[in-house]
């Protein structure tokens, strides 16, 4: 299977919408986000919508479905020790509920060339085998995640308190166009424009 093109579309409406929507397009593939792609805060899936996406996706024509976890994460981070692997093990977790797949115990070297294949990243030895072991521990964190007894503990989409905005989002002082551009590769001021090299074709 070769490099596959795709567009985003919107999720707005529930689960069963994005899912309608990709068949408007003639998509043959289905990649979703298991939470917000951007916030750390994500909405509360009920179970009965997961059971109907789930319904809607058998009855599709749509393979390989596949899930996304948040932008947010960075496992190489500072922090990927701590909140980004939860986050990791989250996403996971929730993937799991949504499209009710397998999910491996470990990851193993092999499984994380062909990934880095897919991803067109030339990866070490050394690094292989410490990809694996990261990945293996963040589905074992998941694991655990799935074990524990939430009998009776309302759903909870964040546990940071909504709050507003640091500052008014008000206009201030800026960079002119000629400031922004002047490094830029061929450069039209007037167009607020500059040439980049082509990506695809």
């Amino acid at each position: 299977m070769g490099p596959r093109l795709g567009a985003h579309l919107s999720v707005a409406g529930g689960l069963v919408r994005a899912v309608e929507r990709a068949l408007v397009h003639d998509c043959d593939a289905f990649q979703i986000f298991t939470r917000n792609a951007n916030q750390w805060r994500s909405r509360i899936l009920p179970p009965s919508e997961i059971r109907e996406f789930r319904a809607r996706l058998r009855t599709s024509r749509l393979w390989p479905v596949v899930s996304h976890a948040s932008y947010l994460i960075n496992l190489a981070s500072q922090r990927a020790e701590g909140y980004c692997h939860a986050s990791g093990a989250r996403s996971v977790s929730r993937a799991r509920r949504m499209l009710a797949f397998a999910m491996p115990s470990h990851i193993t070297r092999s499984e994380v060339v062909a990934i880095a294949a897919l991803a067109r990243l030339e990866l070490e030895d050394s690094e292989l085998d410490l990809f694996a072991r990261q990945l293996s521990d963040i589905l074992a964190y998941a694991t655990e995640v799935q074990q524990v007894d939430t009998t009776g503990v309302p759903p909870t989409a964040t546990v940071a308190s909504r709050h507003a905005g640091d500052r008014p989002d008000e206009v201030g002082p800026s960079l002119t166009r000629e400031d922004a551009l002047m490094n830029a590769p061929e450069a039209a001021l007037e167009a607020g424009l500059f040439k980049v090299p082509r990506v695809l074709g």
